[in-house]
C-alpha cells in the first residue's frame, strides 16, 4: 500500500507538471498495468524500466538508492529536522523519565518494605588492607614446625628423598595423594603423627581459598578421622584459633571478662558442677591456644594476607559447613563437654549464633542452614536428665520436678548467655547500623547498646524447629522482649505464655517502655515486639493452645494485641504508598489480623 501511493503521488506531480489531467485513483490501474507498446519499449529500454512493488519495498530510504531514484524526492526532507521526529524524540524522552521514575519508586518501595537484619560485623576488617588471614596461611602453615611433625627421618629410610618430602608437605595435592586417607599411609605411623596429620588438614581447610582443593582437603580429613583408630576430637581451641586467624573481634567472643559475667551464667554453671562432685574451677578459662599460634599471636612480625570478599566469605563459609558436617556425622569425636561440665559447648553454640548474624550471611542461606543444622545435633546431644536438670541431672526440689526444670537446665544457661550480647557496650566495632539516623525511631534500647532488633529476630530463626529448638526460641525471645519493654529481667525455668501472663509490663500494663515504641509510631521495632509476642505463645496447636492456656492466650491478645490495633491509624483513611510509615502501619495492621485470626482459631479447637 505505501508503495502504491508512492506512484500516485509520482504520477500526479508529473501530470500537473505538464498540464496533463490528472485520471482518478481507479483508472490508474491501467495505468499500472501498462499497455503492450509501453512493454516492448520497457524490453527495448531497460534503462527506463518502472520499479514494482516488491523493488519499491526493498529500497532504503535515505541512503543513496534512494537518492537516485526521483520517485523519493519528496520522501528525502531531513528526517531529523521534522516534526515527526521532534514528536518522536519528545516521546522517547517522556518515555525514559518515566522509566526512571518508576524505577525509583519500586527502590523506594523495597527499601520501605524491607525486613531484612542488617546483621553484625565479627569480622571488621582492617581500614587499610581489609578482611584476611592474621597469623597463618596456606603457604605459611608447615607441618613439621607448626604441627610439631617428626616422621621425615623414617620417611627418608623408605626412600623419599628430602627434595620429594619438601614438595610433599609444601604442595598440599601431593600430600593428600601420598596420604592416601581411606588405607593405611606411609606417612601416619602413631597417634602423634595422626594428631599433626589431622590439624594439619584442618588448618589448611580453613585458609585454602580454591574450591577444588578445599574440596579434596575436606574429603581427605573426614576420610582420616574415619579410618583410623587414634584420638583427635574437635574442641573449641580449634574452633577459636581460625576465628582468630580470620580476624574475629575478640572482645566478643575471646573475651575472659565476658564469660565471667555473674549474667552471663557460667559462673551458676560451674557451681552446680562443682556440687556433683566433679571438678570445675570457680572462673571459666579460655581455651588454650595452640602453640604455633600464640607464638605467632604474641610476635611483633606482621604475617597478615589480605583476600578479597569473595575469597574471604568463601573460607569462613567453608569453614561453617565443615564444622557443621562434622558435628553431624561424627558426634563421638566432639570434645565440648566433659561429663557434666558443658561449658565449652554452650560457647560454641553462642559462637555459632554469632556467626549466623554476621552481615556476610545474612543472606548466605547455606550458612544458615548449615549452623540450624550444627545446633539441632548439638541440642539433641544432651541426655533427657542433663536437659531438664542440668549438672544434677535430678529434680532440685519437688516445685522443680512438678514444674519439669530445674534452674540450671541448659537451654537456660545457653540463653543467658546469649541475651548478654549488647554490642554497644561489649563491642562497639562490630554495628553495621548507623545509630544516629534512628533518633527518633530506635532500633535497639533506649541506650543503644543492645543488637538490632531485627538481629534478634534473625538469630532466634536460626535455632532449629525442633522440640528442644522451640523451647530455646521461646526463652531466647522472651529475653530479647524484656530487653526492648526496658524491664528488669525474669529469670524462669522456662518460658510459655503464662510467663507473659504473669509479668504484669508484657501484658496487663504494659510497660513504658512498650508504650513509648508504639505511641512514637515506631512500627517496626512494634512489628518485630509483635512477633516476640507470637513466638512466645507458640506455634503447635497441641502443646502451645491446651485448654489451660487458652484464657492466658486471649488476655495476651486483649491486652498486648488489642492495644496495639487501637493505636493505628484507621485503615479508611487510605495508604499513602509515597510514604514510609504509612507502608509500615499497613504491614503491621495485617500482621496482627493474621496473628489474632491463627490464635483464635488454635483457641477455638481446644474450648
Amino acid at each position: 500500500d505505501q508503495a502504491y501511493n508512492c506512484l500516485i503521488h509520482f504520477y500526479k506531480r508529473h501530470l500537473n507538471s505538464t498540464g496533463m489531467e490528472y485520471l482518478e485513483p481507479e483508472d490508474c490501474d491501467d495505468l499500472l498495468e501498462g499497455s503492450d507498446e509501453d512493454e516492448d519499449a520497457t524490453e527495448a529500454n531497460n534503462d527506463n524500466e518502472l520499479l514494482d512493488l516488491n523493488e519499491l519495498d526493498g529500497v532504503a530510504v535515505g541512503t543513496v538508492s534512494a537518492v537516485e531514484n526521483p520517485i523519493f524526492l519528496d520522501m528525502l526532507q531531513p528526517l531529523g529536522d521534522s516534526d515527526d521526529e521532534e514528536e518522536d524524540e519528545g516521546k522517547l524522552a517522556r518515555e525514559e523519565k518515566r522509566r526512571t521514575e518508576d524505577m525509583a519508586r519500586r527502590d523506594k518501595m523495597v527499601k520501605m518494605l524491607n525486613m531484612v537484619a542488617p546483621g553484625i560485623d565479627l569480622f571488621p576488617p582492617s581500614d587499610e588492607e581489609g578482611n584476611g588471614f592474621l597469623y597463618f596461611s596456606l603457604d605459611t602453615l608447615d607441618l613439621e614446625t607448626d604441627m610439631r611433625y617428626t616422621r621425615r627421618a623414617k620417611l627418608l629410610g623408605h626412600g623419599f628423598t628430602s627434595t620429594q618430602l619438601d614438595t610433599i608437605m609444601s604442595d598440599r595435592l601431593q600430600f593428600v595423594r601420598h596420604l592416601m586417607p581411606e588405607a593405611q599411609s606411609v606417612l601416619i605411623c602413631d597417634k602423634m603423627d595422626f594428631r599433626a596429620v589431622m590439624n594439619f588438614l584442618f588448618y589448611s581447610i580453613s585458609v585454602c581459598t580454591d574450591r577444588g582443593l578445599n574440596d579434596l582437603l575436606t574429603k581427605a580429613f573426614f576420610d582420616l578421622r574415619k579410618n583410623y583408630g587414634f584420638r583427635w576430637n574437635l574442641s573449641l581451641k580449634h574452633i577459636m584459633a581460625v576465628l582468630l586467624n580470620y580476624g574475629v573481634e575478640e572482645m566478643a567472643v575471646f573475651n575472659s571478662r565476658f564469660y565471667n559475667k555473674e549474667n552471663v551464667g557460667l559462673l551458676r554453671h560451674l557451681e552446680e558442677v562443682r556440687k556433683t562432685g566433679q571438678e570445675a574451677g570457680e572462673k571459666y578459662q579460655l581455651p588454650k591456644l595452640p602453640v604455633f599460634l600464640h607464638k605467632r599471636k604474641v610476635s611483633a612480625k606482621i604475617m597478615f594476607l589480605a583476600q578479597t570478599d569473595q575469597k574471604f566469605h568463601f573460607c569462613v563459609s567453608r569453614f561453617i559447613h565443615l564444622v557443621s558436617e562434622f558435628s553431624a556425622g561424627l558426634p563421638s569425636h566432639l570434645e565440648f563437654r566433659y561429663r557434666n561440665n558443658w561449658s565449652e559447648q554452650i560457647i560454641f553454640m553462642h559462637v555459632l549464633l554469632l556467626l549466623g548474624t554476621d552481615k556476610r550471611f545474612i543472606m548466605d542461606h547455606r550458612v544458615k542452614e548449615s549452623i540450624t543444622t550444627a545446633l539441632h545435633y548439638h541440642m539433641d546431644s544432651f541426655s533427657s536428665s542433663q536437659w531438664f536438670w542440668g549438672p544434677a541431672n535430678k529434680p532440685a526440689n519437688d516445685q522443680a520436678k512438678q514444674v519439669g526444670f530445674n534452674h540450671s537446665n541448659v537451654h537456660k544457661s545457653l540463653i543467658r548467655m546469649v541475651n548478654e550480647f549488647f554490642p554497644g557496650e561489649l563491642c562497639p566495632s562490630v554495628i553495621t547500623w548507623d545509630q544516629s539516623s534512628h533518633a527518633n525511631l530506635k532500633v535497639t534500647n533506649m541506650d543503644g547498646t543492645s543488637d538490632h532488633h531485627l538481629n534478634m529476630l534473625h538469630r532466634i530463626h536460626l535455632v532449629p524447629p525442633s522440640f528442644r529448638g522451640n523451647q530455646v526460641k521461646k526463652y531466647l525471645a522472651f529475653m530479647y522482649l524484656q530487653t526492648l519493654a526496658e524491664i528488669h529481667f525474669s529469670l524462669p525455668t522456662h518460658v510459655d505464655v503464662v510467663d507473659l501472663v504473669d509479668t504484669p509490663d508484657l501484658c496487663d500494663k504494659l510497660s513504658d517502655g512498650l508504650k513509648m515504641i508504639v505511641l512514637s509510631k515506631n512500627y517496626e521495632l512494634t512489628m518485630t515486639i509483635m512477633e516476640l509476642y507470637d513466638i512466645i505463645v507458640g506455634h503447635e496447636p497441641e502443646l502451645d493452645f491446651t485448654r489451660d492456656k487458652v484464657e492466658h492466650i486471649n488476655r495476651v491478645k486483649r491486652g498486648v494485641l488489642g492495644w496495639v490495633q487501637k493505636k493505628l491509624p484507621g485503615i479508611g483513611r487510605g495508604v499513602d504508598i509515597n510514604n514510609e510509615q504509612s507502608i509500615k502501619a499497613m504491614q503491621l495492621a495485617e500482621y496482627l489480623d493474621i496473628v489474632e485470626g491463627r490464635w483464635q482459631t488454635c483457641c477455638n479447637n481446644h474450648t
